[in-house]
């Protein structure tokens, strides 16, 4: 017999133990969403500010290929920045 304790030779439950349960069976989502309601999640971030205007001769690099940077510069094309 393995001398090593797991999660059902626990005496009690505990948050750790009900979020990594919730992790397997519903991924990060049901974690997050757990962790949210319990109070367990830091602050909102503050509200983004209200970009307005252009300068000119504004030229916008994006960097990366990913899901992000494919996104950014969709938007920063359909607002006219090169």
């Amino acid at each position: 017999m393995s001398s090593e304790r797991t999660l059902l030779d626990e005496s009690r439950i505990t948050r750790r133990h009900v979020l990594q349960a919730f992790g397997v069976l519903g991924g990060l989502s049901l974690v997050m969403g757990a962790m949210d309601a319990w109070g367990l999640m830091g602050a909102s971030a503050a509200q983004r500010p209200a970009l307005q205007g252009r300068g000119t001769g504004t030229r916008v690099i994006v960097l990366g290929a990913g899901i992000s940077g494919l996104v950014v510069g969709y938007e920063l094309g359909k607002r006219g920045y090169d």
